[in-house]
């Protein structure tokens, strides 16, 4: 039997959280699984709760726990977790969360069945109360497209469909991903997809084996055009982030997918030129990648052409 290293990076939890979380991972019908939990709290206030709570919880699957020296950041401790793996496989866990029993087993099945690297599922959604609010994630974010199968890097490379707690992944696949770039250029889990993408097969379970908690302290929630609220800060924000990403990008990939590479750029630098220098033949160039992102590139091609006031109107609508 495989096995499987739980990697579960906390930051000042919400016990009551935490304790339905470990619960949940408690109640895996997959045996082989160990629990490793890094505290990135920045002082050792949260050791002694965050120590009994997971002995309270965790009686059959083992567990141990190292406190950060400062707060480093979830990027920066998911990258210590996954350093210091040495499972048969990954699976990255938030602190807030509840997992359904058979999540471990099914995507280790699915691994095996399709010979893939990399393994994900939906995930349904639940208030901080645990009230369901949604079946599948898609329900909360419409762009959401979940994608499998072979050659998937150029999809990757512009956006991402994996949530990192909903993954399984080969533990040396996630080693090739080190040192994980800073969060804010890519968060952990697309760079993880991003690298896996290069190295094999993408697997999906359209099942929501993870219950995802929205509530006002979680990271992903409150997301959405974040610090944005005018064209102007979509091109200082948002646009160069993926400038900065295709320097990551340059410096870390072989020349395997350098076509890839090159043509997710030419797309980056295009979205960036039409939106700083407005042109009819530039937003007509990047009307040609609409397949490649509908919602991302009408988006841009609208608050290009329409009046400042309204843009900030329809950003604020978004938000």
């Amino acid at each position: 039997m495989k096995s499987v290293a739980i990697l579960l990076a906390v930051y000042k939890p919400n016990l009551v959280f935490l304790r339905d979380l470990l619960r949940s991972i408690e109640s895996q019908d997959y045996s082989n699984i160990s629990v490793h939990i890094r505290d990135d709290s920045g002082d050792n206030s949260y050791k002694e709760v965050i120590l009994r709570t997971a002995n309270e919880c965790l009686k059959e699957k083992n567990f141990n726990y190292k406190l950060n020296e400062a707060n480093y950041g979830s990027n920066k401790t998911f990258e210590l977790l996954t350093k210091e793996a040495n499972a048969d496989f990954v699976a990255y866990c938030d602190q807030d969360d509840v997992w359904q029993p058979e999540k471990i087993r099914t995507l280790i099945n699915k691994i095996h069945q399709e010979g893939s690297v990399i393994a994900y599922s939906d995930l349904s959604l639940i208030d901080k109360d645990g009230n369901e609010l949604g079946d599948s994630f898609k329900d909360y974010s419409k762009r959401l497209k979940h994608v499998k199968g072979n050659n998937l890097t150029s999809f990757f490379l512009n956006r991402n469909s994996i949530t990192g707690c909903t993954m399984l992944i080969e533990t040396n696949v996630a080693k090739k991903a080190l040192p994980f770039p800073s969060s804010e250029i890519y968060v952990h889990d697309h760079w993880l997809a991003l690298v896996a993408s290069t190295v094999g097969r993408v697997s999906y379970v359209d099942a929501p084996l993870v219950k995802y908690r929205l509530h006002e302290d979680n990271q992903i929630g409150a997301n959405v055009l974040d610090s944005i609220f005018s064209k102007d800060d979509y091109i200082k924000i948002k646009l160069k982030k993926d400038l900065d990403r295709l320097q990551i990008i340059e410096t870390r990939f072989d020349s395997n997918y350098q076509r890839d590479f090159l043509q997710h750029k030419d797309y980056v630098l295009l979205r960036n030129k039409q939106l700083t220098k407005k042109s009819i033949i530039n937003s007509i160039k990047l009307l040609r990648h609409i397949r490649k992102d509908f919602s991302l590139v009408s988006f841009e091609l609208m608050i290009n052409w329409i009046p400042e006031k309204y843009t900030v109107k329809i950003i604020s609508k978004i938000k």
